[in-house]
């Protein structure tokens, strides 16, 4: 949940407090930045290569080992 998804909820009157939402690359809860006006000054296939990478780790192809993974918080 972004926190404008958490504000339009809290308006709506649906807000569910209580709850814990962790950001992964499969929600789009974090992610890379783009790269701005210095895109352009990427290696050609770099950014495909990025998202070859993000799509390994969403899919477990590539394993992310890190205390805060929530993985390991779970």
């Amino acid at each position: 949940m972004t926190v404008y998804e958490a504000i339009e909820s809290a308006v709506e009157g649906n807000f569910a407090g209580g709850t814990t939402y962790t950001g992964t690359l499969e929600n789009e809860g974090v992610g890379i930045s783009d790269f701005g006006d210095f895109e352009s000054e990427l290696p050609d296939g770099m950014l495909d290569e990025l998202d070859t990478i993000r799509q390994g780790i969403i899919d477990g192809t590539i394993e992310v080992e890190s205390p805060s993974s929530p993985a390991a918080s779970e």
